[in-house]
């Protein structure tokens, strides 16, 4: 056997007329943590410095290319296992304390050095069946076959981390207003792509169905990001105004550009509160020049300075007329524009709102699309008793295409 080592860091180890093919110790630890590894199908032949596949980490993505040209006789399946087989279990998931603040650079760098960024790998958690209400799923009949197979893919939230229309600052009054991981979304939802595409592999899926807050500021760019994801662009870049380089060099960090792997199943469009409100709670219209301005007052990231602190209060931003707001209607015209449409219909582009129907093929199925997120924002002296939030995704039923049942009966 003979090891070779190609410029890219890819090894070849040759056997004769085979070889096997990887990637350095050195180009893993470059990587950071892998958190997913995209192979080659077995009988799929490659040219030389054809990619053969790709390393995806919490960093960035790396091509594999294939050092010489060659017919895939095996692919190495324990790269390929999902999370019914093993999982990735933080050795520090919490700070129970409170004692960091990850708006805060130097506390981010110190958590990292005490061991919040680590993980060791555990046991894979089983599926489980389901039922509506949690009792035990009878046991299958003599005719039980699988009707339908589908993705529910929600609460992406999707966000321009970098938009003066933030609210980072709030995030003591309100759990959530900023999240440490916002700026790697864009290739965590690549991520997603992978998983959902391998789960494909296995036995195949129907759809994807969204659901809801697909993005998280109702912004232009992020539904940009966000469809050319799902989509497959040929490069989707999630930095706004200026290019960042938060790490000199390509394909480093979550600002630089990438080549995202596209669904390969249909995804049907779902719309939440996030998609059509500011931050999901107030109404765009009375914000509109919010986005687009220079102003940071609730909060927002700024990758020109080391760490990527917040710029607060009377701080100001880069402008970039790309994160403007944009309305359900356009919203929808956009959606509907690419793809197969993702399920948008002529109706509900004459009525402006996510309200439509598909039928699932070869079975009794009917899924019904709702969209309940109010334009007019949050109402909290208004909402029905025991409702706990003012603005909520929007919702799905199946029932049978025969069905006379109206969205408005049904509840």
């Amino acid at each position: 056997m003979a090891v070779k080592y190609t410029e890219d860091h890819e090894w070849l180890d040759i056997d004769g007329n085979s070889a096997t093919v990887g990637i350095t110790q050195h180009a893993q630890d470059a990587l950071g943590d892998v958190v997913f590894v995209d192979l080659p199908e077995v009988g799929k032949t490659f040219a030389a410095r054809d990619i053969a596949g790709v390393v995806e980490s919490v960093k960035a993505a790396a091509d594999v290319y294939m050092p010489v040209s060659g017919t895939v006789t095996v692919s190495n399946p324990t790269a390929l296992g999902l999370t019914d087989t093993q999982l990735r279990v933080p050795t520090r998931a919490r700070d129970e304390e409170h004692l960091l603040d990850p708006r805060i650079p130097a506390d981010v760098t110190k958590a990292i050095a005490d061991g919040y960024g680590d993980i060791t790998l555990g046991p894979g958690e089983p599926v489980l069946p389901r039922t509506f209400d949690d009792t035990p799923a009878p046991a299958p009949g003599p005719g039980a076959k699988l009707l339908v197979r589908f993705v529910h893919l929600a609460d992406t939230q999707l966000s321009d981390d970098e938009s003066p229309a933030r609210l980072a600052n709030y995030d003591e009054a309100a759990d959530g207003a900023f999240r440490p991981q916002e700026g790697h979304l864009c290739r965590m939802l690549n991520a997603a792509v992978r998983t959902i595409n391998r789960i494909h592999v296995d036995t195949p899926l129907s759809f994807v169905l969204l659901g809801g807050d697909n993005t998280d500021n109702s912004q232009s760019n992020e539904l940009d990001w966000f469809m050319s994801i799902l989509d497959g662009a040929p490069r989707v870049e999630c930095d706004s105004a200026v290019d960042n380089d938060v790490i000199p060099g390509p394909d480093n960090d979550p600002k630089d550009p990438f080549g995202p792997v596209a669904l390969d199943v249909p995804w049907r469009w779902v719309t939440g509160n996030h998609d059509l409100l500011r931050q999901g709670t107030w109404p765009t219209s009375a914000y509109l020049g919010e986005p687009i301005g220079v102003t940071a007052t609730g909060g927002t990231r700024d990758y020109s300075q080391p760490g990527s602190p917040l710029v607060t209060g009377t701080g100001t931003v880069i402008a970039d007329p790309k994160r403007a707001f944009v309305m359900e209607a356009d919203q929808l015209m956009r959606v509907a524009s690419a793809g197969d449409g993702h399920g948008i219909t002529p109706e509900a582009l004459e009525l402006g709102r996510a309200f439509y129907t598909f039928d699932v093929e070869g079975t009794p199925l009917r899924i019904f699309v709702i969209s309940t997120a109010a334009a007019t924002g949050c109402a909290m002296r208004h909402r029905r008793l025991g409702e706990r939030r003012c603005s909520a995704n929007s919702t799905h039923t199946a029932s049978a295409p025969s069905s006379a049942c109206s969205p408005a009966s049904r509840r």
